[in-house]
């Protein structure tokens, strides 16, 4: 009986050709940061849209801050458009997978996007300090939750199809 010789690619080494392909299917962190890149872009764009992850309208600013703030569309760049502007990515590598997030850098505009996205009870200045409550005024406003800061399952299958195309790009180098 002849003997039977195994090898990789172009007569490489077997081993080395397996091990690469190994290596070539796997996500890499420039593969999952590129999903993330991705993904930020989305907010951003959706964002300045005026509609949050499910797609809908933002609920819109009340009558009086519309008119204080010179503008009725809804602008959730905040600060100079600085919160936006804030969004980076973040992984952490776990065994053989990736925990992938966004998250805005700045404290004070993290702050001001949890507000944003989540909604909240706000305290006014009325009846502190030494100020007479405005008549009529009130103690409280309710900030609407407008959810910018989601992703939504078309955002997952995006991230997804990133990552993917980027390993078959690798495994057609290969």
């Amino acid at each position: 009986m002849a003997g039977v010789t195994f090898t990789g690619p172009n007569g490489s080494d077997p081993v080395a050709a397996i091990r690469q392909l190994k290596t070539a299917v796997l996500p890499a962190e420039s593969d999952v940061r590129a999903a993330l890149d991705g993904q930020r872009e989305r907010i951003i764009r959706r964002t300045s849209d005026g509609t949050d992850a499910q797609g809908a309208r933002f609920a819109p600013y009340s009558e009086k801050y519309a008119r204080r703030k010179g503008a009725h569309a809804v602008d959730l760049g905040g600060r100079g458009g600085r919160i936006l502007d804030n969004i980076e990515p973040v992984t952490a590598r776990l065994d053989s997978e990736h925990e992938i997030a966004l998250s805005i850098t700045d404290e004070t505009d993290a702050m001001i996007a949890r507000v944003h996205n989540e909604g909240a009870t706000i305290r006014t200045r009325l009846g502190q300090g030494g100020r007479k409550p405005k008549k009529n005024g009130n103690a409280t406003f309710q900030m609407p939750a407008r959810r910018f800061f989601d992703a939504n399952p078309e955002d997952l299958r995006d991230m997804e199809d990133d990552i993917g195309s980027r390993i078959e790009a690798r495994l057609t180098q290969a």
